[in-house]
């Protein structure tokens, strides 16, 4: 769901209306399907800042999936956010890592595990949320492989023989579930927003990181599948498996499915999108002042033009140990780099020293200066700085800001009254 028309019919690519036209045409066309969505549903989008779970609930709920696990964004706004989402959703939500010993009445909202029917056979499919999220008050989410195996045991004590995990947890460590998570079928992941595909040529924008499905086998022998399409609804992932009467997988076919522009958009979400995106453009549409510069918003491996405008629309005080220590963590992990978006910083990293050892150079610029320049940053020195709500309250594991001092205007608030026209101007 986006808030945004496409100008160009060629870059108007998934979205929420394509993935319910095909879901509705499978579901039409193949035996004993099961849809399931593998969480993230709550993002920072205009739609999310407005509605927060309301529209996500109301979209969803068009078309149910028959399991669903939670995510990490789920927890934006903590649990006290997560659950009336939880309380209205029709779909069945599940996570066997979550300990809801401190949080009774959040943990009354979903199960470890479920068990469905499909063509007389009882299928197992067990919900694991990642480690990573911030935000879940006083439950705690725990190790993911062990509390896989230890409900697939469960499932497995109960005679059934097809299990599936639904895993919001990322790639690598779906492949340690999968070897070491007992007696499962496939794992039907997220999380990494991963793209796998096998053969060529590929389809859409995304390079496939892996085949799909990637398959593990563990040290009995066992071959487990791993199945992941992507992330923003670019793609829907479809597998079928084929199994023997003892719920051994023989046979499988089937690849992601790319929602392009020539996908057909389902008319019943279309039109009841509408009521919800004229409120929307009431707010996104109003006219506030225009740019020099195209605004590239792809900031994970980079510092771009729409992260130095968000940062520089906020403002709080924190000592400069915490800017090193964020900076260094946000260049931690090498393989998944998530470079903290900054401006009034100068920074340099060298990636073959050992993490959180790596900045070489940290300056930072003085704007009481006469004549702004580039100073060393001062580790006890207090520095006024931008920084968004979520990632100041431990988001995205960012633990060292939570006990500095408190923001002074909220990311979400200021997001949802900055409107940028987003031009080229010439000089």
């Amino acid at each position: 769901m986006m808030a945004n028309t496409c100008k160009d019919p060629n870059e108007c690519i998934g979205g929420y209306a394509r993935v319910v036209s095909t879901v509705r045409k499978l579901k039409s066309s193949l035996p004993n399907p099961i849809y399931l969505n593998v969480a993230d549903n709550f993002q920072g989008t205009f739609w999310y800042n407005k509605f927060r779970w309301n529209a996500t609930q109301y979209f969803l709920d068009l078309e149910p999936a028959d399991a669903m696990t939670i995510g990490n964004h789920e927890f934006d706004h903590g649990i006290e956010g997560l659950v009336p989402f939880l309380e209205r959703i029709k779909s069945p939500v599940i996570s066997c890592n979550i300990n809801t010993t401190h949080e009774p009445e959040f943990g009354k909202l979903f199960n470890k595990s479920m068990i469905i029917e499909r063509n007389g056979r009882q299928i197992g499919i067990v919900g694991v949320t990642t480690t990573f999220p911030s935000g879940w008050g006083r439950a705690v989410v725990l190790p993911e492989v062990e509390n896989v195996k230890k409900e697939v045991d469960n499932l497995v004590e109960k005679g059934i023989k097809i299990i599936i995990v639904l895993s919001h947890s990322g790639l690598e460590v779906d492949r340690e579930i999968a070897k070491h998570g007992g007696d499962i079928d496939i794992i039907v992941g997220g999380h990494s927003h991963s793209f796998l595909y096998s053969g060529t040529p590929s389809i859409g924008p995304d390079t496939p990181v892996s085949d799909y499905p990637t398959i593990e086998e563990q040290e009995n022998g066992r071959k487990v599948l791993i199945v992941q399409a992507s992330a923003y609804a670019k793609y829907l992932g479809n597998i079928t498996l084929y199994f023997d009467e003892d719920g051994e997988i023989k046979n499988y076919e089937g690849a992601p499915i790319f929602l392009s522009h020539d996908i057909e958009q389902d008319t019943e979400v279309v039109e009841k999108l509408k009521p919800w995106k004229k409120e929307l453009d009431a707010i996104q549409n109003k006219y506030i002042g225009s740019i020099r510069h195209q605004l590239d918003a792809f900031c994970y491996r980079k510092e771009c033009g729409m992260g130095n405008l968000v940062t520089d629309s906020m403002t709080l005080e924190i000592p400069g140990e915490g800017i090193r220590e964020a900076l260094e963590y946000s260049v931690s992990d090498a393989e998944n780099l998530h470079v903290m978006q900054v401006s009034g910083i100068k920074v340099i990293y060298d990636m073959t020293r050992k993490p959180y050892d790596r900045i070489v150079d940290l300056k930072v610029l003085c704007q009481a200066c006469e004549i702004p320049k580039y100073e060393d940053l001062k580790d006890t020195k207090i520095y006024k700085v931008v920084l968004a709500e979520y990632i100041y309250a431990g988001g995205d594991s960012y633990k060292m800001f939570p006990n500095m001092l408190k923001i002074q205007l909220k990311a979400q608030e200021m997001l949802m009254h900055l409107q940028i026209t987003f031009r080229n101007i010439s000089n």
